[in-house]
């Protein structure tokens, strides 16, 4: 069986806010009060809508149980995961949407999973004519459980639908808790058996099916996302400028501040400013190199549309990559590309 464990502690601050915030919108339409979700969560809505928070396991746990408690609306969790789209996972999104087969793209997930931290992670296993896939969270999850595995199994039929529509259902899921109000909505989204009480967390997909092409596979796409997600991925150096590159590499569209990195290196603001100034480099410096080389890579071997390398690199509307990648190489993205 192929595993995958997410090395974190329940109140580090290392998973991105996206599924978090959908669902503070999502019930803010309804008519709830934002401070009511978050209430004793120790985040504020302005800081949930900036693409560089994280938040802990603990306090997303508490923001869902606020969400469920208010919320008139039982398929929360199934709803929430329905909406996912692979341009929400980051560079993950994009190494899954030119994976050859759904097999592929599992293979991959569980190398690379750890890009886009979760409240929970899995396992799978080829069996016969079966792949089995697992989710495990990394902490009790309580009364919430029922809740992460169905945004959890939601996404990823959802994605699986959208690269391949032979992917449309999986052969049954298993889940360990008692069959809830709403189980038949269940049935309506993933359209295959249920079996409720059983001792683990499980979709199970035909071994033909996850092993079909996908239409969308590009090969070099495939290869340049890889080559990214293993620089992200190497072994951690002892140098600073080293450390503070790969740390950035880590959240395309969502890079961190200077002290989200100085707190994952363990060291103060300070002692990292200090420390990339003896080197004779700046954070901004470094961050700029960074995003210049994701969007270099990425115009000179794919045809991504530009909207989509400015989010890569950090900015959400195209204008203001022109400028910034003229500043960095001295032409404009389309000059670049030509």
């Amino acid at each position: 069986m192929v595993s995958l464990k997410l090395e974190t502690g329940i109140d580090d601050k290392n998973i991105p806010t996206f599924v978090f915030n959908f669902i503070v919108s999502f019930l803010a339409e309804q008519g709830l009060k934002k401070n009511e979700i978050l209430f004793n969560v120790g985040i504020k809505a302005q800081d949930l809508e900036c693409e560089e928070t994280r938040i802990s396991y603990r306090q997303g746990l508490k923001l869902i149980d606020n969400a469920l408690r208010l919320s008139a609306e039982p398929t929360l969790g199934l709803m929430i995961g329905k909406k996912q789209r692979l341009s929400d996972w980051g560079l993950l999104g994009y190494v899954l949407s030119s994976c050859q087969s759904g097999l592929d793209a599992l293979r991959l997930s569980a190398r690379y999973y750890q890009l886009s931290r979760s409240l929970s992670n899995f396992s799978y296993s080829v069996e016969h004519d079966e792949i089995i896939v697992q989710l495990n969270t990394p902490f009790p999850a309580g009364d919430l459980l029922p809740y992460i595995v169905e945004e959890s199994f939601a996404s990823q039929v959802s994605v699986g639908r959208a690269l391949q529509a032979t992917l449309s259902s999986p052969k049954r899921i298993r889940v360990s808790y008692c069959a809830p109000s709403y189980s038949e909505a269940y049935h309506g989204f993933f359209r295959c058996p249920i079996q409720f009480e059983q001792p683990v967390n499980q979709i199970v997909w035909d071994r033909e099916t996850l092993e079909a092409p996908f239409p969308s596979h590009n090969l070099v796409t495939e290869k340049l996302a890889i080559k990214l997600c293993e620089e992200m991925l190497s072994k951690e150096q002892s140098d600073t400028v080293y450390q503070t590159r790969q740390i950035l590499l880590q959240s395309p569209g969502n890079f961190p501040s200077m002290a989200e990195v100085a707190r994952e290196m363990m060291i103060s603001e300070r002692t990292l400013r200090r420390q990339l100034k003896q080197q004779g480099v700046s954070f901004q410096s470094i961050f700029d190199s960074v995003r210049a080389k994701i969007a270099i890579e990425y115009l000179g071997l794919t045809r991504l549309p530009l909207e989509d390398i400015a989010y890569l690199v950090g900015f959400s509307e195209t204008g203001s990559f022109h400028r910034a990648f003229k500043k960095w190489t001295g032409k404009t993205p389309l000059e670049y590309r030509e």
